[in-house]
């Protein structure tokens, strides 16, 4: 990739925002459509929008020439990936929006622990401020 195809934060910033934007929807359409439609429903259409999103990035990872070996760890995480997706969206509509955000902050605990990475001092003490907010959240939720 060039260096000048690289280095546009802007179009960076946009992009996020706009997934932000595409999370927040699913949120607000998994809340308004509640336990009327089936979980494993409401993860089909959400993987439906996300491939809208994967289309244009599809023709540059079939012209990397993928090994077989990325391809079948891709499927397995996919597969797990779908389970879960179906579990947080039974979840989803079933508790407050409050708690499901505070439940996403505790993401980090699990690519922390179980992804190998190492922690550097300040992400880890930023990752430990955001897990203490969430179960103290979560725990006066319950008290």
């Amino acid at each position: 990739m060039s260096e000048k195809a690289a280095d546009r934060p802007i179009v960076g910033a946009l992009w996020m925002g706009l997934s932000g934007l595409c999370f927040i929807g699913v949120y607000v359409g998994v809340k308004l459509v509640g336990t009327r439609l089936p979980a494993a429903e409401s993860a089909f259409l959400r993987y439906a929008l996300g491939l809208v999103f994967l289309l244009p990035v599809l023709r540059g990872l079939l012209l990397e020439g993928l090994t077989w070996q990325v391809t079948k760890l891709g499927a397995g995480r996919a597969f797990l990936h779908t389970f879960a997706v179906t579990l947080w969206f039974y979840a989803m509509a079933r508790i407050p929006v409050a708690e499901v955000s505070a439940m996403g902050y505790l993401t980090p605990i699990g690519s922390g622990c179980y992804s190998g990475r190492a922690f550097g001092a300040a992400p880890g003490a930023g990752d430990c401020r955001g897990d203490f907010g969430s179960f103290g959240y979560l725990a006066a939720g319950y008290a």
